[in-house]
């Protein structure tokens, strides 16, 4: 995932001094990105992991899934929008934090320092216009971790 964030990373910077979107290259690797965090949340939650040790890995994946999906429809739309090179440059603000996440995931390892890392991302994303949220996929996330809190609650 790590290697496709860069190469996701050489597309903007191209985009930004082409001033010109590529969707023939970024999208793919954007649907690739969002699919390995999917595949990550999924065998999470069919796991017999701590519901502690979920909740550290999937937070910040369906973060990062969010900030994708903004990427993806940013991109989409940046031609009509007259969001060239904005999206570019803009993406390019929040890879920083994406990296260390997908880093932080690719490893499998549970840090205590999560919440942290997703917030970066997440503030990255907020001040770049690439953090809003479809209420359906929200609440769809939003149900899945009330119930991994709930489960940890009841455990203490």
């Amino acid at each position: 995932m790590i290697e496709e964030i860069k190469l996701l990373q050489e597309e903007f910077e191209l985009m930004e001094k082409e001033k010109e979107v590529n969707l023939m290259n970024s999208l793919p690797l954007i649907q690739n990105i969002a699919l390995k965090l999917k595949n990550i949340r999924n065998d999470l939650l069919n796991s017999d992991k701590p519901k502690e040790e979920i909740f550290r890995i999937y937070y910040p994946s369906m973060v990062a899934s969010i900030v994708l999906q903004n990427m993806k429809d940013r991109l989409s739309e940046a031609k009509i929008m007259h969001d060239n090179p904005i999206i570019a440059l803009n993406s390019l603000n929040v890879i920083p934090s994406l990296k260390v996440i997908s880093d932080y995931l690719e490893k499998g390892e549970t840090r205590t320092d999560f919440v942290r890392l997703t917030t970066n991302l997440q503030n990255s994303a907020i001040s770049n216009d690439l953090f809003k949220i479809n209420q359906e996929r929200l609440k769809e996330g939003d149900n899945v971790l009330r119930s991994i809190v709930s489960d940890i609650k009841s455990i203490e």
